[in-house]
């Protein structure tokens, strides 16, 4: 088993991150107004442009663009004023709206989501809303954008979180290690493609979503262009060379996960071995 990727037996691993609603054209607010989108990023899939996203509490949608525009394909909304919905006037290029809702993936999505909030930040900003999953209704109190936890989670020992018995991805603790990552036996490991981020916790959040990472290299200067590079080789990532630094790489070994905050632990429930 890859490191950082063991399941408890009996359980089923479901999709992690938030659920979003597609609408065709450009991303506008509550009041119809066009927001700023960033500088965008050359992503290859829309679930990475959701993952990044994800990561980023103050992103509301993200706006995505198939063919391509200014040669990339994914840009984030974070403006204070958050994403309603897409626009309703003429259609601008191929662009899609993805706006972020507040229920994980792995509960199942609504076919509508909830009213939308006005603005971000500490205050409280969306309304009660009464949600479906499967035969069990979920209540889901005003809260935060992205921070609602629904009634039943607990989490089982080793990190492991559970809705009604089923297992949900969650974070996991890293290692920092100086210098490019090698397996046990001191293999220069071979990364993946690399991508461009602005946060090494972007990064985390690729490599929680991807089982088979077991680590990635930090280049907080770049390389090639790009920050971050994941280890997804099928023998994984100990640790770093003790040879030569090579540029100002970091390694960041993925450990064991991390119970959400706030979580509880689940009676009678075992760890996976």
């Amino acid at each position: 088993t890859v490191m950082g990727s063991t399941t408890a037996p009996g359980t089923t691993t479901l999709p992690s991150g938030l659920c979003y609603y597609e609408d065709p054209n450009f991303c506008v607010s509550n009041a119809g107004e066009d927001l700023r989108q960033d500088e965008g990023h050359p992503m290859d899939s829309i679930e990475l442009c959701e993952a990044w996203c994800d990561a980023d509490p103050t992103c509301s949608a993200i706006e995505w663009y198939e063919d391509e525009w200014k040669a990339k394909r994914c840009y984030l909304i974070l403006t204070p004023t958050p994403a309603a919905g897409a626009s309703s006037g003429p259609r601008w290029r191929d662009a899609e709206c993805f706006v972020k809702g507040d229920v994980p993936k792995a509960m199942g999505c609504p076919a509508t989501m909830a009213p939308r909030a006005t603005t971000v930040g500490s205050t409280t900003v969306m309304e009660s809303m009464m949600t479906e999953v499967g035969s069990t209704t979920v209540m889901e109190s005003t809260t935060e954008m992205g921070s609602t936890t629904a009634p039943g989670f607990t989490t089982a020992p080793g990190g492991t979180t559970m809705f009604g018995g089923t297992t949900m991805p969650v974070t996991y603790s890293y290692y920092e290690d100086p210098n490019f990552c090698v397996s046990r036996m001191g293999d220069d490991l071979r990364q993946d493609d690399g991508h461009a981020m602005a946060k090494l916790d972007m990064c985390k959040q690729f490599c929680n979503r991807q089982a088979d990472c077991s680590a990635f290299e930090w280049y907080e200067h770049g390389w090639k262009g790009r920050e971050c590079y994941l280890i997804t080789t099928s023998e994984p990532a100990v640790r770093a060379s003790a040879g030569p630094r090579f540029r100002d790489a970091d390694c960041y070994v993925k450990g064991e996960p991390v119970a959400p905050m706030g979580s509880t632990t689940a009676m009678g429930s075992t760890s996976a071995m």
